[in-house]
């Protein structure tokens, strides 16, 4: 009898402490969340911008201002934080590095920025293996390479007018 309610009572014990786990988890994320969007807001309303192209995934936010030309890239992990807007006129170029999974490191896939005022290379992370879902890579490498090509293209052909590339 005592047995019975002892197994009981610890199964009851071990659903409420996975139920306060569960929303725990929840909230901090949706805590990150929020965090992500109140720099993102913030910069775009600094800087008086108005983004047609966004992608946001896990901590990280990139945009792109056709009319102002500018570039807003915001990244709230640890290992590479940063929240800044660059003038797209001020970009030399970009490409993409990726780094093999070593048995020491992470697999990673960055975009690389070359900015005129800069002598180091400004690098977004895409992909960082000890943050993200191994899965998403092949997504985010994709990605990567889409805002390459997109960033390459205004600076290839900087003399079109907004609505000649929309």
């Amino acid at each position: 009898m005592h047995t019975s309610l002892l197994i009981i009572a610890a199964i009851f014990l071990l659903i409420v402490l996975i139920t306060e786990l569960f929303f725990y988890l929840k909230k901090k994320k949706n805590n990150e969340d929020q965090n992500l969007q109140v720099h993102f807001f913030n910069l775009v309303q600094k800087n008086k911008l108005m983004i047609h192209y966004k992608d946001i995934f896990y901590n990280r936010v990139i945009g792109l201002d056709r009319k102002n030309n500018m570039l807003v890239l915001v990244d709230l992990n640890v290992s590479h934080r940063t929240h800044q807007c660059l003038h797209l006129d001020s970009i030399i170029g970009c490409s993409i590095i990726q780094s093999d999974g070593k048995p020491n490191s992470n697999h990673k896939v960055f975009l690389e920025i070359l900015h005129k005022d800069k002598a180091d290379p400004i690098l977004f992370c895409f992909y960082d293996e000890t943050f993200d879902n191994k899965t998403d890579r092949i997504c985010f490498l994709l990605k990567a390479k889409d805002w390459s090509q997109r960033l390459n293209f205004h600076k290839k052909y900087w003399w079109l007018q907004v609505k000649e590339y929309a």
